[in-house]
């Protein structure tokens, strides 16, 4: 597969061979708009003002941040992240992030995978907006009398992401912020790769391919999908087609587990269910020094 990136045809073995070479150099990399290096605070507004004519920003070499986003609600994303750090965490620098969560504040995806990974405070960023109601962020902040700043969100996001973070959005990729904002274009406008999580269940190839589809034709770079669910018997096959359609790789497969497991066994549970092809972990490797 060949991705298409700022107009180039970049495949997927020119990548990792471009950031070996950059990592002989000392440097981990991804790119992405970077700040002008001025005092000028004032293009920061200026971006947020001129999205469809952005003003001129230099690319650099970059630790990665990447974001993960699913084919919908419930499908997985916050234990992936909680089995990604619960085996990697001393392998990979990333922090967690949530930006925006909704539902329940008892219950905040971040103290989930805080408590399943036991990922040190210092490493889970405070969510930019909490908003009780299970609902889209836009209509969650709207029923809650809230205001969408998105010059302040752009701040906040270029602070956290001068670090590498794993962040976690909200539902699935075409999830309204505000109401004129889809996830999907803040993540094209921020230039972050993704990864989606796919269900393991009927009707996944369908929910899969449109999604990638879309990303595609947004030029947003996607790592991989990674399946998480039951294990049946159309499992394999969903990933197979998924993977042949799209072009995408299939980062692996973890199936849920059964019983509620203590911190202790779900690391364990994550060392030897997760990524057990180390399709990630050579992914993200060829990123971090």
């Amino acid at each position: 597969m060949a991705v298409s990136f700022k107009k180039c045809e970049i495949s997927i073995i020119g990548l990792i061979s471009l950031f070996s070479k950059v990592r002989q150099r000392g440097s981990c990399i991804w790119f992405q708009y970077r700040k002008p290096k001025v005092q000028n605070e004032s293009l920061v507004q200026s971006e947020e003002l001129n999205r469809h004519n952005p003003i001129p920003f230099e690319i650099e070499v970059v630790l990665p941040s990447f974001f993960v986003t699913a084919t919908g609600t419930n499908v997985g994303k916050t234990l992936f992240s909680s089995l990604f750090f619960a085996k990697y965490k001393e392998v990979f620098p990333y922090k967690y992030w949530k930006p925006i969560q909704t539902g329940s504040l008892e219950s905040k995806d971040r103290d989930s995978v805080a408590l399943a990974s036991e990922l040190p405070p210092n490493r889970v960023e405070e969510s930019f907006e909490e908003w009780e109601l299970p609902a889209s962020p836009h209509y969650a902040r709207k029923m809650q009398n809230g205001i969408w700043d998105e010059t302040i969100f752009l701040k906040v996001w270029m602070q956290v992401t001068e670090y590498p973070v794993l962040i976690e959005g909200a539902g699935g990729p075409f999830v309204p912020l505000a109401d004129n904002l889809l996830t999907v274009d803040w993540i094209k406008e921020r230039k972050i790769p993704v990864i989606l999580v796919v269900s393991s269940e009927l009707g996944t190839i369908n929910h899969s391919l449109s999604i990638l589809e879309a990303l595609s034709l947004r030029e947003i770079l996607v790592y991989g999908f990674y399946m998480i669910g039951s294990e049946n018997i159309l499992r394999q096959d969903n990933a197979k087609q998924i993977e042949s359609f799209s072009g995408v790789p299939s980062l692996g497969f973890t199936a849920i587990p059964k019983d509620k497991l203590n911190p202790l066994d779900f690391r364990a549970f994550a060392k030897t269910n997760f990524d057990n092809q180390e399709s990630l972990y050579t992914i993200l490797k060829a990123h971090v020094t």
